[in-house]
């Protein structure tokens, strides 16, 4: 998210999803619009959204926000340093503000009041993959890109990930397990977690949503881990050719499923999702004297998959029903990684032909919008494939389970204390 002034430039630097800057500027708002309110217009409650970041911007930086002119999301912004001819968004980007009433793919007049801004100020929200420019000399000098060449609206990154799965279809489900991790349930309805904590989405096909839960750290804890502890590994890779990632996985397998007792838990940048409280921080537990590195890496994978079978578990008691799950992400290169989903979510993780499943997903909406494809489904039809499937072992249950039970138990300890303090 950003904010432009009267030469649509920002007049601040951008604010990332990850930044829990404005826990207290959120429950400001509440007292203005309740939660369970804000969740019916928005379907949100979240501090991912930008609203109380923007709040945060205008109680905390007055002399920014007399400037603001404009707020912007990633995709508008983008767009229109690539030559479009107006600022437009798709619903799922829009959707991020926290301003948008989900349900009518609108402004909302009663989110806009509470912030102090009006429709002008805003991307208008756009169709999937519809053409708002073309690319001109300047811009074709810059990047390469040819004259003329069609600039379409596309859609967040995680949704692009969703569709290039080839999740379409109401109540596909699929996860991307990249930098953050979320799992995706497609609805061709206007619904609502009836417990408030799964986000609410516009999403690829028109008038569609998504029921989505999330973790703000999912790879990146992972790389978190390997930045901090396997320099060593790093060097070797640099110089034999090698992913460190690989070296690090082979660390892994050869440790039993359970980790031998060492629990980890991902909150580096705060819980969000189901346990959504900027207070929760990372964790490990379990560890003694003969604790090695190989576990506590292997603690650290796992983790990341506990974290998303919360989500996954909450889902399931909304009424989710499952014949396996797509998965797109950074996850994808780890057979290892993938089977550990299958054992643990007790479900066949299915993986696509496409590597770059989000980028995928953008082609196929630009696709649309140009007229190769009729629409989401005809365009998932010809380019989303199942690569592999794996199956959960039934022999690596009991394991998973008894560390999924210590996971939560330590997460409820420290809830219920230290992470209020």
């Amino acid at each position: 998210m950003c904010v432009l002034g009267e030469d649509n430039e920002p007049v601040r630097n951008f604010i990332g999803w990850q930044d829990v800057r404005s826990v207290a500027e959120q429950e400001e708002l509440f007292t203005v619009l309740s939660k369970e309110e804000t969740y019916k217009e928005v379907g949100a409650t979240q501090i991912t959204q930008a609203i109380s970041k923007l709040y945060w911007i205008k109680k905390h930086q007055p002399e920014v926000w007399a400037k603001v002119t404009r707020i912007a999301t990633s995709m508008d912004y983008a767009l229109y340093k690539f030559g479009a001819d107006e600022f437009a968004a798709d619903g799922s980007s829009c959707g991020r503000l926290g301003l948008l009433a989900v349900d009518d793919y609108k402004w909302s007049p009663k989110m806009m009041k509470i912030l102090g801004v009006d429709e002008s100020m805003l991307p208008r929200v756009a169709k999937l993959g519809e053409v708002i420019g073309h690319v001109k000399e300047d811009i074709s000098a810059l990047t390469g890109l040819p004259v003329g060449c069609p600039l379409c609206v596309g859609a967040m990154d995680c949704c692009c990930s969703a569709f290039g799965t080839g999740n379409y279809a109401d109540g596909e489900v699929s996860m991307v397990v990249g930098t953050y991790g979320a799992i995706f349930v497609t609805s061709h309805k206007k619904v609502r977690d009836p417990y408030g904590l799964m986000m609410i989405k516009p999403y690829v096909p028109t008038q569609t949503w998504t029921i989505e839960g999330s973790t703000s750290c999912a790879a990146s804890s992972y790389r978190w881990f390997r930045d901090v502890f396997c320099e060593l590994e790093k060097a070797a890779g640099a110089a034999s050719g090698i992913s460190s990632y690989d070296m690090i996985n082979n660390e892994i397998a050869s440790v039993p499923p359970g980790a031998n007792g060492v629990t980890y838990l991902s909150y580096l940048q705060g819980a969000d999702g189901v346990r959504a409280n900027p207070n929760c921080a990372g964790g490990f537990a379990g560890l003694r004297l003969g604790t090695t590195k190989a576990e506590m890496a292997r603690a650290v994978m796992e983790g990341i998959c506990y974290e998303l079978k919360v989500v996954l578990d909450h889902q399931l008691k909304c009424g989710v029903t499952l014949s396996g799950i797509r998965l797109a992400g950074g996850a994808t290169r780890s057979p290892m990684w993938c089977q550990m989903f299958a054992d643990i979510f007790q479900t066949p993780i299915l993986v696509t032909t496409a590597e770059e499943a989000a980028c995928l997903g953008a082609a196929l909406i630009g696709g649309i919008g140009v007229g190769i494809f009729k629409d989401a489904e005809d365009a998932s039809k010809q380019a989303c494939r199942i690569d592999r499937t794996f199956q959960p072992n039934p022999e690596n249950f009991a394991a998973y389970d008894a560390a999924y039970a210590r996971y939560n138990k330590l997460y409820d300890a420290l809830s219920s204390g230290y992470y209020n303090d």
